[in-house]
């Protein structure tokens, strides 16, 4: 018996098992491109660790924090004393974000940040660079911010998503996703 019979002999007895195995992959395949296509929901991030931790929903709950209200100089924090601590629980907690801008364009690229902590943007090439966010998302950004070489510009990013942003000379981007913090 030669081997093409052999293949076909072979083909022909398991021949329902071969549809099956097809109609398997596809509906895997199916499941798959269906998965990727979907628009996904973000999970919440939920802080592991000591009791006294932060809860900045709560905050959220009686009203102290004002989502509209995304720039936070020391006068406004002196005038909202429980935010201020919150924030301050936030920045030593997590610290602040460090991200730099080079010639090879923003470090980290992409990362996470919690609803309330600080970003501080520093440039590190011999020219100006100017920061502009692509996704509309805080008032104060709606126009670009000119940072000069060596200098930093620091922003407390209250809304919770995924925020891009980019260098508008450049075109180099970043993104960050902001997650909720929760007890």
């Amino acid at each position: 018996m030669s081997i093409k019979a052999f293949i076909k002999n072979l083909a022909e007895r398991n021949k329902p098992i071969f549809t099956i195995g097809l109609a398997t992959l596809i509906l895997f395949i199916g499941i798959i491109i269906f998965y990727r296509v979907k628009p996904h929901k973000e999970t919440s991030l939920t802080r592991i660790g000591n009791e006294s931790s932060f809860n900045v929903t709560s905050e959220e709950e009686n009203g102290l924090e004002d989502s509209s209200n995304t720039s936070f100089s020391t006068d406004q924090a002196a005038e909202n004393e429980p935010f201020k601590s919150v924030t301050q629980s936030i920045d030593e907690e997590v610290g602040i974000l460090e991200i730099e801008f080079t010639s090879n364009g923003f470090t980290p690229k992409t990362t996470r940040a919690v609803q309330g902590q600080a970003v501080r943007w520093t440039n590190k090439t011999d020219k100006a660079i100017f920061l502009k966010q692509k996704t509309s998302t805080y008032e104060e950004l709606k126009e670009s911010i000119k940072i000069d070489p060596e200098q930093s510009f620091s922003y407390r990013l209250t809304q919770y998503g995924t925020w891009h942003y980019e260098e508008d000379l450049s075109k180099h981007f970043g993104t960050i996703n902001v997650y909720k913090v929760v007890n």
